[in-house]
């Protein structure tokens, strides 16, 4: 069973389970018992362990955050996309073959949508692509959504 011993001298102060009970050593004219504790690379090889772990933690965070914002726009781009295929069922209007760009205020945001009717091999449907933009001049879009329309 080891034993907890407490030494104070001016060069040494330590608590705690001694290693190497019963040996000596001297260090000047004092006999001190040598106490079993972390050394400087132990020490310093922990402090880095932990600095890669919070590292990580924290640009999965990062990453988690950027995720839920594009999420959260796809989202609100996919609600304007229904909305527009939604107005041309609700019309009961056989749209023409053409292309109609516009923009919906939704979120407190500016959505860019393009609807395209295009003929489909069937003379009473119509296929619709409306794509949503978050800026007017994208390349690609958030979102496209097809849909068709039967002529009644």
């Amino acid at each position: 069973m080891k034993t907890t011993k407490v030494f104070s001298t001016p060069s040494l102060l330590c608590a705690g389970p001694c290693r190497n009970e019963g040996q000596s050593i001297c260090r000047g004219f004092l006999k001190t018992t040598r106490c079993q504790g972390f050394t400087l690379l132990e020490v310093i090889v922990a402090l880095a362990v932990i600095a890669f772990s919070l590292a990580a933690a924290a640009s999965a965070v990062s990453n988690s955050a950027g995720t839920a914002s594009s999420l959260q726009q796809r989202t609100y781009a996919h609600w304007v996309a229904m909305n527009k295929m939604t107005e041309l069922h609700a019309t009961k209007k056989w749209p023409s073959t053409s292309t109609t760009k516009g923009s919906t205020l939704m979120a407190r945001h500016e959505w860019f949508w393009s609807v395209k009717v295009s003929k489909t091999p069937n003379q009473k449907i119509r296929r619709v692509d409306v794509r949503v933009r978050l800026d007017e001049n994208d390349e690609s879009p958030l979102v496209t959504l097809t849909g068709f329309i039967g002529q009644s």
